[in-house]
């Protein structure tokens, strides 16, 4: 475990330190660390879901993880070189993610058989409550709660997708739920 510790604070000097500005007050910094390595850790999982997605061939999450990573992909290639921006980076974020899990939830067949996607937003909100502008975090909880609500009362209209039987939803809703709790654990600690 002081292993982990030691190379996950290693990674957050590296991270701090290719992301630094002259201009950086101490939230600023906070806020491109917490978004860039927030990225990159659900680059990561996301990855490792939608290769398990194509092997079961469930195409409409590998189309949800496959847009997600591309999303992730030229955000942050693009926030690297455009570092000032970081708050409008993590809106466009936030807003790309709620948007694109919404969509697959309905696709899917609601909440319900959702493989726990909805999670994914439940997520977004936590951590732009970590982030110091307010407008954010409100657009973001605005936002998931609208989609929650649409979902929610879209769910009766709605037939589930063959590709995710009961086995496969129960098993997507705990992986989900795994990595994300961990994900939650590793960054806001």
């Amino acid at each position: 475990m002081q292993y982990l510790y030691q190379f996950l604070l290693r990674v957050f000097r590296r991270t701090e330190q290719l992301l630094q500005t002259d201009k950086d007050t101490d939230d600023s910094l906070y806020t491109k660390k917490l978004y860039f390595l927030a990225s990159a850790g659900a680059f990561i999982a996301v990855s490792g879901l939608t290769l398990l997605a194509a092997l079961l061939r469930l195409p409409i999450l590998t189309t949800y993880g496959i847009s997600i990573l591309v999303f992730y992909l030229i955000s942050l290639a693009a926030f690297i070189r455009l570092k000032k921006y970081a708050e409008l980076f993590y809106a466009v974020n936030q807003i790309y993610i709620l948007l694109a899990t919404f969509v697959t939830i309905l696709r899917l067949g609601g909440l319900l058989y959702s493989g726990g996607l909805l999670f994914v937003g439940l997520t977004a909100v936590i951590f732009s409550v970590a982030l110091t502008n307010y407008r954010i975090t409100l657009v973001t909880v605005v936002l998931y709660a609208t989609t929650l609500l649409a979902e929610g009362i879209l769910q009766p209209l709605l037939t589930p997708a063959a590709e995710l039987t009961p086995k496969l939803n129960l098993i997507f809703v705990v992986l989900n739920a795994f990595w994300i709790s961990g994900f939650i654990l590793l960054i806001i600690h």
